[in-house]
């Protein structure tokens, strides 16, 4: 369904990852995307963990909303950059 190499996200943006302490591991979770969470023995490896998990959630929501759709609809993907410096809207 992507058109990015495989096993790369195609979603760019920033959440908030809260981590708590579990005996030898960490464990995090997303506010902003309620059903996201990871664990891992660093808190690396946990924010490596919550970041797949939010583009599962990402994933599947995209797939359940594009389920819907009538056939003969175009379908393409929308990529959001930031502008650089001193750039104008198009």
């Amino acid at each position: 369904m992507s058109n990015t190499p495989a096993g790369r996200s195609f979603w760019r943006a920033s959440f908030t990852a809260i981590l708590e302490k579990d005996d030898d591991w960490y464990v995090a979770y997303c506010p902003e995307m309620l059903g996201a969470n990871g664990q891992g023995r660093t808190k690396e490896e946990a924010c490596a963990s919550l970041a797949a998990a939010i583009d599962l959630v990402f994933r599947d929501r995209q797939e359940d909303a594009l389920r819907g759709l009538p056939w003969i609809i175009s379908r393409t993907v929308a990529h959001r950059r930031s502008l650089k410096k001193g750039e104008a809207r198009s």
